[in-house]
């Protein structure tokens, strides 16, 4: 997933560039995208990434929810 702390480092680092000398961001946030297309589009990507896994797990005799409706 993605963190919103990737956020709050990027408008550090250019608010305060003079005090980041390297700053390591892992599984950024697009800060392009004002905050309800953001979360639309995390909601979706969610959505559609559990049905896959739903179906995985319909066909998947190992998966622990097989037999069950997962949805």
């Amino acid at each position: 997933g993605v963190s919103y702390g990737t956020a709050i480092g990027q408008q550090y680092a250019e608010r305060y560039p003079h005090r980041v000398r390297a700053m390591t961001l892992d599984s950024n946030m697009d800060h392009s995208l004002d905050t309800w297309t953001y979360q639309k589009t995390e909601t979706i990507a969610v959505e559609e990434s559990y049905g896959q896994f739903a179906d995985w797990c319909a066909r998947t005799a190992s998966c622990a929810l097989h037999g069950r409706d997962a949805r």
